[in-house]
């Protein structure tokens, strides 16, 4: 076993090289310049299915251009982009970078600002179904100040943060009813007020994750925790959650280094719902621990545990360790992964190499 592990090994090392090489110089194969100068100028390449016509430096697709996908399908940078796809924009290096819009088969758009392959910067985003979106991306996700609109009228102008909104904002429904407060994971959650029309209070107070729930906001506005249950939980929310063993510590982040230092066995948790989505603690199924960087490895290891008992649920090494990558391709699995039922026994057990 031994032995064939360490045949594996250098036979992945090979292949890394390969690879490297292979990606160190533009893309050869496959492809052709059927006008101008693909090298370092303006020229068209065509492939088996795709084509580009515009700038090129190196080789790259660099500047402006126009990028074509056919055929019945292509994988680009990792992406599944369907027949019909058309991206008309700046290239930096092959990558869509700068400004540019892309239209799907679908109708649906994206115009704005590109950072090698990613929507980040400013940017539109509209669909057939007469929804948009214009604001801040990041990662090809909504973050930041942003408006939605919708075909029916609906408005909603404030804050997002991954695709959701987060922080304060201001919604307005088809019938003229209003919200204006905090919102999370694209809940009202924390202190709003909600109106008719007519401009009738409907409701006000504490929202958590959707959901009216109490008048009383004192302790958030003092910053004091009283005896309100949902009062308590907001006011929580704005400190760091740590925890060393089953023992819970909430931390103003000015105490977080103090703490760290003195209890470097502590770990902040994640918690999740049965479908894997961030959620408060008490609505958690799971809850994720992450270790610290291994600097050698460059991965964290993760833990996941089931609430009900702290019995250990999944356990491997990741090399993403944003919360929201809740599975191997996302977080990047790397090595041996194991994942155990809620009595304890093995449920299933994989290996990966950068999350696949």
């Amino acid at each position: 076993m031994v032995t064939l592990i360490r045949y594996l090994v250098i036979k992945m090392k090979h292949f890394k090289i390969i690879i490297a090489l292979l990606f160190s110089t533009p893309f050869i194969w496959g492809q052709e310049c059927i006008s101008g100068d693909c090298e370092n100028g303006f020229g068209t390449k065509k492939w088996k299915s795709n084509s580009y016509t515009g700038t090129f430096k190196e080789g790259f697709m660099h500047g402006k251009g126009i990028f074509q996908w056919g055929g019945d399908g292509s994988i680009e940078s990792g992406i599944y982009i369907a027949k019909g796809t058309r991206y008309e924009g700046e290239y930096k290096y092959s990558k869509r970078h700068g400004k540019g819009k892309i239209t799907y088969p679908s109708g649906n758009t994206y115009v704005g600002d590109w950072q090698f392959n990613y929507k980040h910067g400013q940017g539109l985003v509209t669909n057939k179904d007469g929804y948009s979106y214009t604001g801040l991306m990041k990662f090809d996700q909504e973050q930041g100040k942003g408006k939605q609109k919708w075909k029916n009228g609906g408005v909603f102008v404030g804050a997002f943060k991954e695709g959701f909104k987060e922080g304060y904002g201001e919604y307005i429904w088809p019938s003229g009813s209003t919200y204006k407060g905090n919102w999370k994971s694209g809940e009202k959650h924390g202190i709003g007020i909600s109106k008719n029309k007519f401009e009738k209070i409907i409701n006000k107070g504490l929202w958590f994750e959707g959901d009216h729930k109490s008048i009383k906001t004192g302790c958030i506005e003092n910053n004091s925790c009283v005896d309100e249950r949902w009062c308590c939980l907001i006011a929580q929310e704005g400190r760091e959650v740590y925890f060393v063993n089953n023992s819970k510590f909430l931390l103003d982040k000015n105490q977080l280094g103090n703490f760290l230092e003195s209890s470097p066995n502590a770990k902040k948790r994640y918690f999740y719902d049965d479908k894997w989505n961030l959620t408060s603690t008490h609505k958690a199924k799971y809850y994720r621990e992450y270790s610290n960087l291994d600097t050698l490895t460059m991965t964290y290891n993760l833990k996941a545990f089931y609430t009900s008992n702290n019995q250990l649920q999944w356990t491997g090494m990741v090399r993403n360790n944003r919360p929201s990558a809740t599975n191997c391709s996302t977080a990047l699995c790397e090595g041996n992964v194991i994942w155990y039922k809620e009595d304890g026994t093995l449920s299933s057990e994989a290996s990966y190499i950068k999350g696949r």
